[in-house]
């Protein structure tokens, strides 16, 4: 049960990653979903934790971000 609870806190906090690295760049969401693949819908769903992604498109994002999934994660993994 608790980790059910901890999901939609995380996704959110991997979304505000993305959000955080897209937005340093000084782009817009539909830039980065130009540079990725992605519309901007699903990117927009993906950045308020809404978004159900596979593990090789946000590998796509990572690396259009210039960054690793790693990278982005590491936020949402802090206690």
């Amino acid at each position: 049960m608790h980790y059910i609870s901890r999901v939609p806190s995380y996704l959110e906090a991997v979304g505000a990653s993305v959000r955080s690295h897209r937005e340093r760049l000084g782009w817009s969401r539909r830039e980065l979903a130009a540079q990725c693949g992605l519309s901007e819908r699903f990117l927009a769903q993906l950045e308020t934790g809404d978004g159900n992604i596979s593990l090789r498109r946000f590998a796509d994002v990572a690396h259009a971000l210039g960054t690793s999934p790693s990278t982005l994660l590491g936020p949402a993994d802090a206690p």
